[in-house]
């Protein structure tokens, strides 16, 4: 499956356990980043199979609710 991440800067904390659940995806600084070659802007990007299950980890480690995760159909595929 596909999956839209995208970090809500407003809410993110800076803790790590987004980078720790999928730092493949993930890296943080003062706020979380979506890494390249999944972000063109750092705010969002498109993961699938494995890293799309770690990306869902860190979804739900993040205590500030400061990802959003959308499933996408397969004509939404960029």
């Amino acid at each position: 499956m596909n999956v839209m991440v995208t970090v809500l800067r407003h809410k993110c904390a800076g803790c790590p356990y987004c980078e720790e659940a999928a730092p493949e995806v993930f890296k943080v600084d003062d706020v979380a980043y979506v890494r390249a070659p999944w972000s063109r802007d750092g705010v969002r990007g498109v993961v699938a199979g494995s890293l799309a299950e770690k990306v869902f980890k860190a979804y739900q480690r993040c205590p500030r609710g400061g990802i959003a995760l959308r499933p996408l159909m397969p004509y939404e595929l960029v």
